[in-house]
């Protein structure tokens, strides 16, 4: 259970504008965070270790100006009795670096010596990342050189025109529905024609030669658009209309959705067709389309 509302706002009002929280000052922090390190290190170390860790620390902070010390004297004092202790314990060799004499025999310090580097031979130099990329550029290189070398270029092997055969088979009862990948990936193989060709495309049913137009007319470029409606689609167009004396709406469908590329379309089915003894049939259903779906002005004008 709660207080009641006016109990509520009373005491909202008798405590607004104050400060909950107490404060605390920013030395008393700084103070326990320091006695706090310090009981740390005395947990952790020696009493005479710590006590000679914290003089260093404190002598190291006074040189960088980090903290200021009231007894300056009596730290820099200590300072020169740890160095003084410190020379009586180590050696430097003739490059330089230090080596402790604290029981080591002339059989560790040869094996020592192995490890360190020597001025008279170079040091090995590192891989860099640009190394290893160039390193792996021209592996794959070389091993692509290698597979142009044992294969025929344009040959296709016996597995993949069995498999566009087969497509060609299934699209030749294509009704509706997504198109296999290895279709798919037709227009973007450089021996497209090839390959396209072992599926048949002139037994392809009008529902076929739509969902392909719709495919072709999307990733081919606009030359490569005009050889497919060119060789693919016009010739099926026609024969449709001369056998049927009028033209299937899939096929229909298709034509509408080649303007996707208009000048391909001029240049693949418009002029071709202009140039041939083209039928008035066939003149009116292609002037449906072009009267239905917007041309460009431009490619217009140029046709």
């Amino acid at each position: 259970r709660h207080d009641p509302l006016a109990s509520e706002i009373l005491q909202q009002e008798a405590t607004q504008g104050l400060s909950t929280k107490q404060r605390v000052k920013e030395r008393d922090v700084k103070r326990r965070q320091q006695e706090m390190d310090e009981q740390k290190i005395n947990n952790a170390l020696p009493s005479d270790l710590t006590k000679r860790v914290l003089r260093d620390a404190k002598l190291q902070m006074a040189e960088e100006d980090v903290i200021d010390f009231d007894d300056a004297s009596s730290m820099a004092s200590a300072a020169m009795n740890v160095l003084e202790e410190g020379e009586e314990d180590f050696m430097a060799d003739e490059d330089g670096f230090i080596f402790g004499d604290s029981g080591m025999t002339a059989e560790e310090m040869e094996a020592m010596q192995k490890f360190m580097p020597n001025s008279s031979t170079p040091a090995p130099q590192a891989r860099t990342l640009a190394d290893i990329i160039l390193e792996k550029i021209k592996e794959a290189e070389a091993k692509a050189e290698g597979t142009n070398d044992e294969e025929t270029p344009g040959q296709l092997s016996a597995k993949v025109m069995d498999v566009y055969k087969a497509i060609g088979a299934w699209m030749k009862k294509y009704s509706s529905g997504p198109l296999p990948k290895a279709f798919k990936i037709i227009p973007s193989l450089t021996n497209w024609e090839e390959v396209l060709y072992l599926t048949n495309p002139v037994e392809w049913s009008a529902c076929g030669m739509r969902a392909a137009t719709k495919l072709f007319a999307s990733n081919l470029n606009d030359k490569m658009a005009q050889r497919f409606y060119n060789l693919v689609l016009l010739p099926a167009v026609r024969e449709d209309i001369a056998k049927y004396r009028r033209l299937n709406f899939n096929l229909y469908e298709a034509l509408k959705k080649a303007m996707f590329k208009p000048a391909a379309w001029m240049k693949g089915i418009l002029l071709p067709l202009a140039a041939e003894n083209c039928t008035l049939q066939e003149a009116m259903i292609f002037g449906s389309i072009l009267a239905k779906v917007r041309v460009p002005v431009q490619h217009s004008a140029a046709a």
